[in-house]
């Protein structure tokens, strides 16, 4: 049997292989896991920075929801605490100033998937996933719902001070722009194909096919000179 013929059989059964790690080891791309064996629950998170001027809540839940997940539902002072490490870089936060009876510089962070709302059981803050919402970590003074900013029915990372960062909230309306959160943070149970970016995935296995194709074929070139 030729050269070629036994390296076509070899190689291409590995290229699919190469492939699938590929595409497994792309899907946690940008995603870090809470791992259970840190007594995590499991989940994958990502935050995701906005362009400017930021992003209003009902846009950043519509895109993780796209993305496979939903914003970011925190339910333990571990899981806070996790989140909160995720999005401690100034990059996924806003200065800006608290207005109202005394206007007082603050740090706006990411949005979170939590609201005031009626579900049925009376108004009050919830998940969106419905889940309880007994864990709190609401900065000093908050929440207010400030009459300045119009309704304040959303939670975000929140700290005083133009460059704080603390793993507290705060409601937020996000009816100006010029309030928008700059970043958002996405949940997921698990990652599925909603989670990660396919044509990059797709892209890559083509790529490494024909990469191989071509090697076979100078191959069997060689092989019938």
């Amino acid at each position: 049997m030729r050269f070629s013929r036994v390296l076509a059989r070899v190689t291409i059964p590995a290229a699919i292989i190469v492939s699938f790690l590929v595409c497994n080891s792309a899907i946690a791309e940008d995603w870090v896991q809470w791992d259970e064996t840190k007594n995590g629950n499991g989940h994958w998170y990502r935050v995701l920075r906005a362009p400017d001027p930021g992003i209003a809540w009902e846009d950043a839940k519509r895109q993780a929801e796209q993305m496979g997940g939903y914003l970011a539902t925190i339910t333990s002072a571990n899981e806070n605490a996790f989140v909160f490490s995720l999005v401690d870089d100034s990059k996924y936060w806003r200065s800006t100033k608290h207005l109202g009876p005394r206007v007082r510089p603050c740090n706006m962070g990411p949005w979170l998937g939590g609201y005031r709302g009626d579900n049925g059981r009376g108004v009050g803050w919830r998940w969106i996933t419905d889940e309880p919402f007994d864990f709190k970590a609401w900065a000093n003074r908050q929440p207010d719902n400030n009459p300045t900013y119009g309704q304040q029915d959303k939670i975000t990372f929140f700290a005083w001070g133009y460059t704080s960062r603390e793993p507290k909230w705060d409601d937020n309306g996000g009816n100006d722009p010029e309030t928008y959160p700059v970043a958002f943070v996405v949940e997921a149970d698990t990652l599925g194909s909603d989670s990660f970016p396919w044509i990059w995935i797709i892209l890559g296995a083509s790529v490494l096919v024909i990469l191989v194709i071509v090697l076979v074929l100078l191959l069997r070139n060689r092989d019938e000179q």
